[in-house]
């Protein structure tokens, strides 16, 4: 489970955390330091932390890394992206695909993702008693 050191006490708090974290994490996985959060514009910055709010807001039936995945893709789709060679201008990916046939670092990312969106961002199923 994924532990902080800081106390959030808001859901802005926790998904700035997450989007930090994971920011951070794909600039580690990818060598990039250009895509760490510190390193962001702000426009880029606000991208990414609307990105996770809206793994907050949508996110309510998300168990796994491939419902992640899935939710993903819906949302590339709905703002233009297709499958293709990596392109921003073009909003083209080649990661818009099954999970099964993603790479393994991508899975990895993915895994790694989902643990930090289930501790702070995505809505937790309600406990039965």
């Amino acid at each position: 489970m994924f532990e902080c050191d800081e106390e959030l006490n808001s859901d802005f708090d926790r998904f700035m955390m997450a989007t930090v974290i994971l920011q951070d994490l794909s600039a580690e996985l990818t060598g990039d330091e250009s895509i760490r959060f510190s390193n962001l514009s702000e426009e880029r910055r606000e991208d990414v932390l609307n990105k996770i709010i809206r793994y907050g807001v949508l996110g309510h039936n998300i168990t796994t890394p491939e419902q992640l995945h899935n939710l993903n893709i819906s949302l590339q789709i709905s703002n233009g992206w297709s499958i293709g060679s990596f392109d921003l201008k073009e909003k083209t990916s080649p990661l818009l695909c099954e999970f099964d046939a993603l790479p393994e670092k991508i899975k990895s990312f993915l895994q790694a993702s989902f643990v930090v969106l289930a501790e702070l961002v995505l809505p937790k199923p309600p406990e039965v008693a």
